[in-house]
C-alpha cells in the first residue's frame, strides 16, 4: 500500500464519454522520480448526464 508521503504528484483525469459509454473519473499518485504509478481512486458514470450532474459527481469525487 502506497502512503501520501511517498508520492511525488497525483494527476486526476476525466474521460467524458459519448452517448453511448460512462464518463470515468480516475486519480492517480507516482511515486518519486516517476518510478511508479498507483491508481488512488476511481469512479464511473452510467448512462447520459447533463454536465450539471457530471460536476457535482466530480465534486463527489474529488471529496471522498
Amino acid at each position: 500500500k502506497v502512503r501520501a508521503y511517498d508520492l511525488q504528484s497525483i494527476h486526476i483525469g476525466i474521460d467524458y464519454g459519448a452517448s453511448k459509454s460512462k464518463t470515468a473519473f480516475v486519480a492517480i499518485g507516482f511515486t518519486h522520480g516517476f518510478k511508479e504509478m498507483y491508481v488512488l481512486k476511481e469512479k464511473t458514470l452510467k448512462g447520459v448526464k447533463t454536465p450539471e450532474e457530471t460536476y457535482e459527481s466530480f465534486l463527489i469525487f474529488m471529496k471522498m
